[in-house]
């Protein structure tokens, strides 16, 4: 007899009679994170977004990458490499590595000589940082934490869409007024 129970027991007598229960527990805890969730992640997309857009709209940048590119080419002429349209980026952190071969250089290194180019073909391409004022905390973000983050959203959301489709096929769910699967199809929508 249920209601010899204490109410503690009741409820949880009543719980457990609640077809595919832990399932249903496990798409509403992750209905209530989600948006906690996503409010987390929400805030480094939008700073990297940001600062790519910047990277693709500074003409500084561009008119740099074009005498980078000008460079390496008259460097590589005599060989195979010369006359490319583009390079890797990685090619950027090279630039530091490459150093004269003349002693007392007042440009040792391949960066520096780029810099003394910069500064004598456009003058204003030395403040071409100021264009991409995101570029800082964007780099700051950790690609792999957002990634796991949208993953695990991603694996939770798909649960829960199947957990809805198995209860909403189940004969217990058509054949009562479990309103389950209305109320979690709904939360997609907003």
């Amino acid at each position: 007899n249920v209601q010899a129970l204490a109410k503690a027991d009741q409820y949880f007598y009543q719980l457990i009679q609640i077809p595919n229960v832990a399932r249903r527990l496990e798409c509403m805890i992750f209905r209530r994170r989600l948006d906690l969730d996503i409010a987390d992640v929400r805030p480094e997309l939008r700073i990297v977004r940001t600062a790519a857009m910047e990277l693709r709209e500074s003409a500084k940048l561009k008119k740099l990458l074009q005498l980078v590119l000008a460079v390496g080419n008259a460097l590589n002429a005599s060989s195979f490499r010369g006359g490319a349209h583009g390079f890797r980026l990685d090619a950027l952190l090279k630039l530091k590595e490459t150093k004269t071969a003349r002693a007392g250089s007042d440009c040792p290194t391949l960066l520096h000589y780029l810099a003394r180019l910069m500064g004598r073909a456009d003058p204003s391409l030395i403040t071409f940082i100021d264009d991409l004022p995101h570029l800082e905390a964007a780099a700051r973000v950790s690609v792999q934490t957002v990634l796991a983050s949208i993953t695990s959203v991603t694996a939770g959301y798909e649960s829960v869409q199947t957990a809805v489709k198995d209860i909403d096929t189940s004969a217990v769910a058509s054949a009562s007024d479990d309103r389950f699967s209305a109320v979690m199809k709904v939360r997609w929508l907003k």
